[in-house]
């Protein structure tokens, strides 16, 4: 019993020297979608308080980030999120891709499909209320479509993907 002792607290100590990467990128302050996008102070608090922990450069790494194997899943959560929408390279996604995401943020908020359950579950200020989904969801449609029927060359206007009969 001694020995499977040892060999767990062993195991729990080398674990923590396997550390995957945690970063906050250097920000083009110029291209968040804070500069590049009409919104109120309401919605800037609501994407601060609820998305850009994990959806840009702005991420707070909390103390358990820093233990295996929570930091794992934290690190993969937020390579994740930065994958799927990153608000810190907001200028950089064409006009076709900026209507695409903006569309996908009013679905997944207005749906409550995010934030994460598992996000808020340890961060109880992300908790969206029934009306800030509302506001929050109703603006980025408002945004998308002021965008425009704009073509992006990877979504499902792009010739290849839907070519003409």
């Amino acid at each position: 019993m001694k020995k499977a002792l040892y060999v767990f607290v062993l195991l729990a100590v080398g674990i923590q020297f396997y550390r995957p990467e945690r970063s906050n990128p250097t920000q083009d302050e110029s291209i968040n979608i804070m500069s590049k996008v009409q919104m109120s102070e309401e919605v800037v608090g609501l994407l601060q308080r609820a998305c850009m922990d994990c959806h840009s450069y702005s991420t707070k790494w909390p103390w358990y980030s820093h233990v295996a194997p929570v930091m794992w899943i934290v690190a993969k959560d937020v390579k994740e999120g930065r994958r799927h929408l990153n608000l810190s390279e907001w200028g950089n996604y064409t006009k076709g891709k900026q209507a695409k995401k903006l569309f996908q943020i009013a679905e997944v908020v207005s749906e409550g499909e995010m934030p994460l359950n598992i996000y808020v579950r340890m961060h109880p200020e992300a908790v969206l209320t029934e009306m800030e989904r509302k506001r929050l969801s109703e603006w980025a449609e408002e945004q998308a479509e002021g965008i425009g029927d704009v073509p992006d060359e990877e979504g499902p206007h792009n010739e290849k993907n839907n070519p003409k009969p």
